[in-house]
């Protein structure tokens, strides 16, 4: 398996970004991440389906931040983010474009982009960070109360002016809210890209959304990521039949199913991949780190069944901590284990 090296960034500053190809571009949303604990009947009082999402308001954010039991740490987090995380890991070159607030919490944004060399161009709003409260059931299950403030402010953003070729132009569901914005990040894209990438991320987003969606994957997706209940409201169907519809509307199909595994079609075949069974603590991120698992597979030139072994080592891992990413510790075991597939 071939690492693909990149000329990096030394100095990176939101002010003054610096474009050249990179093997991975995002148009995401930095956020932050906290973790409380509840408990299903605290899910109900809030009126958000488990392992969904709800939209909160700043009163209710504070609410949960100071009744819930809550882990001492945050984490800079968001979809885009923590795929980006996981692939410059991998030594995948990363871009990130979007928006970000100008309050207490940037500085840490801006150090992490820095440290994990990633090139950038965010636009600074005066408002708040966009917050993500990851509300963790016993059972490790994650839902998110999003306050999302500086999040989807975007209007301001110039794809044609940010994105330069690329191999991977990566959009999460998250943002299938605002539609305009979307088709003109996939219209600046398409050019300079050979795969547009589309993880679908949210049922709640999808159900009204129906057939555009579907319009984006036939006309404009290269590959999709879907888990098994987002699958279920796009489509109506279980995970497999779900994945091998959506592989006869994009090249590349892949659907998550938890603790059963995965699913990925390519070329009129299906694969299956087990998910590996481990304690389970938190299951924030874990459909990110497999997508970049799976990703780096597909820029390697590995087999469907191998991108599906990577993503679901990495997602295995993940699960087993509290947070949206594999400490550092566990990386330096796992890259020479991946390296030889072991």
């Amino acid at each position: 398996m071939k690492f693909f090296l990149s000329c990096l960034l030394s100095t990176l500053l939101f002010t003054t970004p610096t474009f050249s190809y990179h093997d991975f571009t995002c148009y995401t949303s930095i956020m932050i991440d906290h973790v409380c604990y509840a408990s299903d009947e605290d899910l109900e009082q809030l009126d958000i389906v488990k392992g969904s999402q709800r939209i909160i308001t700043l009163e209710e954010k504070d609410h949960i931040l100071s009744t819930f039991r809550k882990h001492p740490e945050h984490l800079v987090g968001g979809s885009g983010t923590n795929v980006v995380k996981a692939l410059r890991q991998l030594d995948v070159s990363c871009s990130m474009i979007g928006t970000i607030g100008n309050d207490a919490f940037a500085d840490e944004i801006e150090e992490l982009l820095q440290k994990q060399e990633v090139a950038n161009h965010f636009t600074r709003l005066d408002l708040d960070n966009g917050q993500v409260i990851c509300l963790i059931t016993p059972d490790g299950e994650r839902t998110f109360a999003v306050y999302d403030s500086s999040a989807y402010h975007t209007e301001t953003i110039e794809f044609d002016n940010e994105i330069e070729e690329t191999y991977f132009s990566y959009l999460s569901g998250y943002h299938l809210r605002e539609e305009e914005v979307v088709e003109a990040f996939i219209k600046a894209a398409k050019p300079k890209s050979q795969h547009i990438v589309l993880d679908l991320a949210s049922e709640n987003v999808i159900c009204d959304r129906q057939e555009w969606i579907l319009s984006l994957l036939k006309n404009d997706v290269n590959i999709v990521f879907s888990n098994a209940l987002e699958a279920e409201r796009l489509l109506g169907t279980d995970a497999k039949t779900a994945c091998m519809y959506l592989a006869e509307l994009c090249e590349y199909a892949i659907v998550t199913n938890g603790k059963n595994g995965c699913y990925l079609a390519h070329k009129g075949e299906i694969t299956h991949v087990p998910a590996n069974h481990v304690d389970v603590v938190d299951t924030t991120g874990a459909g990110d780190v497999f997508s970049a698992g799976v990703l780096y597979g597909i820029k390697n030139g590995l087999s469907m069944k191998e991108c599906g072994e990577i993503g679901t080592r990495l997602a295995s891992e993940v699960i087993q901590i509290v947070g949206n990413e594999i400490p550092q510790e566990k990386w330096d075991v796992l890259i020479p284990r991946l390296l030889t597939r072991e």
